[in-house]
């Protein structure tokens, strides 16, 4: 079972939201895209991303996957589900790429995008740009995407220190935008994982005023991912709100009746919490 909330805000500086996202728990996805571009523009692409995505998701679990429905080459390295959501992610590129080329109100308009979908015991994370997705796990936070900035990709071929990325004026440079480029590189794998785990995704207006830190202190003071949403939310922009803001928290839980037979199939042991 999985529970989820979403919420997109403007902020307190940009005069309109560029940002867009979509959770749909039937079929197990998970999407936020922070879109950049001219008049409108962002906004535009960003509802392309997140619309062409599930949409071609969608269907995907209508109809399985056909060699009509691959919008790159196969990846034996990759499961189906990550090859899907690989073609997924092309399509979107193609999308607002052609639309770009068409409109000059909206050349040079892209996006970011972060995806979570649901498997059998797994999930596959995707980005491109610097929407993040974090795994909570048993009281931790950690960032399972990495940012495609300048700044962050200095940090991976160990020209700056880790920690210098914040501070650094290269940290907003993008790296990899969905719909510049006639090819776009997205980083997908795949996570085991178990119930409890807690998945955060979010644009950069959340990460840029809010601490990884803070975010965790919020997640533990709360339990309802609204509630969790909402305070994220209102504290990006009791600290500037200088960016538009989107928050969506995946809580992925037992099935009712697998809670029912982890209890009776583990023996018992004096003093120790039973375990799922």
């Amino acid at each position: 079972m999985i529970e989820s909330y979403g919420i997109s805000d403007v902020g307190m500086v940009r005069p309109g939201n560029e940002d867009n996202f979509k959770i749909d728990d039937q079929i197990g996805l998970y999407i936020v895209s922070d879109g950049m571009g001219g008049h409108l523009a962002g906004e535009v692409a960003s509802q392309i991303v997140v619309d062409s995505i599930h949409g071609y998701i969608k269907k995907y679990k209508a109809e399985g996957l056909h060699e009509s429905l691959l919008y790159a080459p196969y990846d034996d390295e990759l499961s189906e589900e990550a090859n899907v959501v690989q073609s997924s992610i092309n399509l979107a590129n193609r999308m607002v790429l052609d639309i770009s080329r068409k409109d000059k109100d909206k050349r040079k308009m892209g996006a970011t995008v972060a995806i979570l979908f649901f498997g059998e015991g797994r999930t596959v994370v995707a980005n491109v740009g610097d929407s993040r997705i974090y795994l909570i796990r048993q009281n931790t936070i950690n960032t399972v995407t990495r940012d495609h900035t300048l700044a962050s990709d200095q940090a991976y071929e160990h020209i700056i220190e880790p920690n210098e990325v914040e501070s650094s004026p290269y940290k907003h440079i993008l790296t990899r935008v969905i719909g510049v480029d006639e090819e776009v590189k997205p980083d997908i794998f795949e996570l085991e994982i178990v119930p409890g785990d807690r998945f955060l995704l979010c644009s950069d207006g959340l990460t840029n005023m809010v601490a990884d830190d803070e975010i965790m202190e919020v997640i533990t003071a709360h339990k309802r991912p609204e509630k969790i949403c909402q305070v994220l939310v209102d504290m990006a922009n009791q600290k500037g709100g200088e960016d538009n803001i989107t928050v969506a928290l995946v809580h992925y839980k037992h099935k009712p009746l697998e809670r029912i037979f982890s209890f009776f199939s583990k023996p018992f042991k004096r003093g120790l919490p039973w375990r799922s």
